[in-house]
């Protein structure tokens, strides 16, 4: 798994000792610092090491010159109507050729692949939803509880949503 050089996934597969990181200097935020980072530093990888299986999560992808590259795409928010015009033109210029340059293009969602086949009609979108280990959730009990709510001084019932405030969201709904 190469990694963000501010982020830490080890932690998250601890329990996987055939699992290898490596860092790398592309930081997480920055689309534009992420962009040029990335290009070169992929570019430099690519001519020292053969990946039998590629995949790329962020835009531009990156394309490999591996077997099978895979692009997962988990939004394309940046063609929504509500982006200025400049926005919309230059994430949809990246979004189409990154598109292009994919062997398979997986999404997250139903919904998210109708967005995807809006935008570009004739691809091949798979859905591959995100996965949930429910077991993790098996150890809460109600002093635990207790303790988190006092913690956070929740009330006695609360809704928890985790995301960007962002309309697409539909907070409004929930």
């Amino acid at each position: 798994v190469y990694q963000a050089k501010n982020c830490n996934l080890e932690k998250c597969f601890s329990s996987f000792p055939n699992v290898t990181f490596i860092d790398t200097p592309i930081p997480v935020y920055g689309r534009i610092v992420k962009y040029f980072i990335g290009l070169a530093y992929w570019h430099k990888v690519f001519k020292h090491t053969h990946f039998d299986l590629y995949e790329g999560f962020h835009l531009p992808f990156v394309s490999s010159p591996s077997k099978i590259d895979i692009l997962t795409i988990h939004d394309i928010r940046g063609v929504t109507p509500d982006k200025g015009w400049s926005e919309r033109l230059l994430f949809g210029s990246v979004l189409a050729r990154s598109l292009r340059n994919a062997d398979c293009i997986v999404t997250v969602s139903e919904a998210m692949r109708q967005e995807i086949l809006e935008f570009q009609p004739d691809l091949d979108v798979s859905v591959i939803y995100n996965g949930l280990d429910i077991e993790a959730f098996t150890g809460v009990n109600d002093h635990d509880l207790a303790e988190v709510k006092a913690a956070l001084k929740l009330p006695a019932q609360f809704i928890l949503t985790v995301g960007h405030f962002e309309t697409r969201k539909n907070y409004f709904r929930l």
